[in-house]
């Protein structure tokens, strides 16, 4: 039985909860633990993956499409020495990923119908910032991966009339097409000159037009161009 149908019905099967705690773009490893225990200081194994016991409380998680992203809490049981231990000389863990899984018991990979791929949709995000810190808890503040205001991203010049791919160079020692840096997808045996007019030389020349990129890849086709031929001023 799916989990989607297993849902429908009045006894679905206990469910499990599973986080995954991935700190390795921060210089760590991976953490993984569940508040869902099968017995007294059980671990838990899904997918190949053990989760061990430990007390976890999450607030928050609830999606809405409606006004700013929340910011979700998590909290953990300090018993774990070793997240503790990364929380000191990982820097709190900010930036780390954690990956909240759900599923029933009897998806396991000990359970009755053993299938990691009956999951709910998992729930993505970053601790964003330590909130509590003592002998008994630790305390993030999260921001979903989704969560892009104050993003930067690389910057792009849009130019409405110039081509910005990097084209063919005849290299003259090989006697053939130099592609190694090349970001143009034109390898075509004709070559052209500056004025678009097909040539038997092959020092071919773009100049990175439009009309250049119609002579190789034809007048109707959908054209590689970096170019923003969209582009108008707005007075």
């Amino acid at each position: 039985m799916t989990l989607n149908t297993a849902v429908q019905t009045p006894a679905p099967g206990d469910r499990v909860t599973l986080y995954d705690l991935d700190a390795t773009a921060i210089g760590g490893g991976y953490f993984r633990f569940t508040p869902d225990v099968v017995g007294p200081g059980q671990s838990v194994t899904f997918n190949g993956h053990v989760y061990a016991p430990l007390p976890v409380e999450a607030d928050g998680f609830e999606w809405s499409g409606k006004g700013a992203a929340k910011r979700p809490t998590l909290r953990i049981s300090n018993v774990q020495k070793a997240v503790a231990a990364a929380v000191i000389s990982l820097g709190d863990l900010t930036g780390a990923l954690i990956t909240r899984t759900k599923t029933f018991r009897q998806y396991l990979d000990d359970g009755a119908e053993a299938d990691p791929t009956q999951t709910f949709p998992p729930d993505i995000y970053f601790l964003e910032r330590k909130t509590e810190h003592n002998k008994l808890n630790i305390q993030w503040e999260l921001r979903s991966a989704m969560d892009v205001e104050g993003a930067k991203l690389p910057k792009r010049l849009a130019v409405r009339d110039y081509c910005s791919h990097r084209y063919r160079v005849f290299d003259p020692e090989t006697g053939d097409f130099d592609y190694s840096k090349v970001t143009c997808p034109y390898t075509g045996a004709a070559s052209y000159d500056i004025q678009h007019r097909e040539v038997a030389s092959p020092f071919d020349l773009c100049p990175k037009s439009l009309a250049g990129c119609r002579a190789r890849f034809g007048q109707n086709a959908v054209l590689p161009t970096r170019a923003f031929p969209g582009m108008a001023r707005i007075r």
